[in-house]
């Protein structure tokens, strides 16, 4: 008896045609959404930063971003407000989860490969021209993380690099689910690990879309393994970045980062950090703090980057000059320990 209502509840709201019903229930879900993930301490390591959409929006690169069903909570809280545009699927149970999406700052095409793919497919081609595309490659019914041909197929006919990105939580609770869809403990670890550009060739015929797909699931599903493992330990990486919500990081899109190199003392120990501010408007802020003493000796290294794309660069290229000393970047104005 219990079931039955249970059963019926749900059709009656996830099936209902009200928009009343849809709007509340869209809103109920992204503001608990979003307080939950507030709660996770996220940090991200770049294979090639110049992904990240928070950083460099949908312009001359655009790239599909794909990464698997269970994680969808942690890119629809860190990265909406990006210009970017994700494929949902038709079911009538996904309404609220559309709806919430589009409060979250992402564009919506609606459609499967059940349902509405055709469709679908001829408005991801029209959107890609402006935005960046992203697709969990195993939705919406599996097999659990085994990537479909869809976004491999995209990405060779639109010429569109794909990303992926793989997505760990630190001992997450996990659902009973086709998916075994992940929620993650309230003030625990969320790390992400993100691939450099794949390339497809254009004219790959069906055996060499197929060859291609394999690389790229084989790629997110070891990064996606390397992320659940580096939440797990709880350790830091050389290079690790400090991850804010694109919504609430407006200086990253100023272009105000800062970038911190770990200087090393005798026997190779970390004895001091050297801090760069580079900010797009004004010039590069630099000096050195010796935690010990609290002394601190600022400095001005000239230059002034006229764009954010420019600054960035340099920031690029002062992290590749120091990579053999290990580096880490966060926005500048970060309320995090690095």
């Amino acid at each position: 008896m219990k079931e039955s209502i249970r059963r019926f509840t749900k059709q009656q709201l996830l099936g209902s045609r009200s928009p009343w019903i849809h709007g509340i229930g869209a809103f109920t879900l992204a503001s608990l959404v979003s307080r939950w993930m507030s709660t996770l301490d996220y940090r991200t390591y770049y294979h090639d930063m110049t992904v990240d959409p928070a950083l460099y929006p949908a312009g001359e690169r655009r790239f599909i971003y794909v990464f698997w069903h269970e994680y969808i909570p942690y890119q629809f809280y860190i990265r909406g407000h990006c210009d970017i545009c994700m494929l949902l699927s038709q079911n009538r149970d996904a309404e609220w989860l559309a709806r919430a999406c589009r409060m979250m700052g992402f564009e919506l095409v609606r459609g499967s490969t059940y349902h509405g793919g055709a469709n679908a497919l001829r408005q991801l081609i029209r959107i890609s021209r402006q935005k960046h595309l992203t697709i969990t490659p195993d939705g919406p019914r599996g097999p659990r993380r085994q990537l479909s041909i869809g976004p491999v197929y995209l990405a060779s006919r639109l010429r569109i690099p794909i990303v992926a990105v793989g997505m760990g939580y630190d001992r997450p609770w996990r659902l009973n689910s086709w998916d075994r869809f992940a929620v993650p403990r309230p003030f625990s670890r969320a790390r992400c690990v993100i691939s450099e550009p794949l390339s497809v060739p254009s004219t790959a015929e069906r055996g060499q879309l197929e060859i291609h797909r394999a690389a790229v699931e084989s790629t997110l599903n070891r990064l996606t393994m390397q992320a659940e493992s580096w939440a797990a330990s709880g350790k830091r990486l050389d290079g690790e970045t400090v991850t804010h919500r694109a919504a609430a990081c407006p200086s990253a899109r100023r272009g105000k980062v800062r970038v911190q190199v770990p200087r090393t003392g005798s026997a190779g120990r970390p004895k001091r950090l050297r801090i760069a501010t580079i900010n797009a408007n004004a010039y590069v802020d630099s000096g050195e703090r010796d935690e010990r003493k609290g002394s601190r000796q600022d400095g001005t290294v000239r230059g002034c980057p006229k764009t954010v794309a420019s600054e960035l660069a340099a920031i690029d290229e002062y992290r590749c000059s120091r990579a053999a000393d290990g580096y880490g970047v966060e926005p500048a104005d970060s309320r995090h320990t690095a």
